[in-house]
């Protein structure tokens, strides 16, 4: 393959994954495992924050068309559309992605501003 095409194919592959980012970037609400509701806020720079616990901050990243968050407090969750809607799969310390979730919950981005909407869902 001539270099042209090698760096066209890259760039191309570039935008795509920027336009995947850009999907996610955003402030999120989903639920506990318990039911209860916390917000997730995902930012351009790879960084993430939860409210639960309190003021949880973590990194972020697009894999497979998902965005996976790592938290410093152990925990993992993963964005996932299921159809038309989002879920948020947990894993709890110590599971790895590739396992079965530890819970499973409605995921809603409800604002394109990490800095956006405090609000609950209805």
């Amino acid at each position: 393959m001539n270099l042209r095409i090698c760096i066209l194919l890259l760039l191309l592959s570039f935008g795509a994954s920027q336009a995947q980012e850009k999907e996610f970037v955003g402030l999120w609400w989903v639920y506990h495992g318990t039911g209860e509701p916390l917000q997730v806020r995902l930012y351009d720079d790879g960084s993430a924050w939860s409210d639960f616990p309190t003021n949880n901050p973590g990194r972020w990243r697009v894999e497979n068309g998902q965005a996976l968050c790592i938290w410093n407090d152990g925990w993992k969750e993963r964005m996932v559309k299921v159809g038309e809607h989002w879920e948020k799969h947990g894993f709890r310390p110590g599971v790895d992605f590739h396992q079965t979730p530890s819970n499973r919950t409605k995921a809603f981005k409800v604002s394109p501003r990490s800095d956006g909407w405090f609000g609950a869902p209805k």
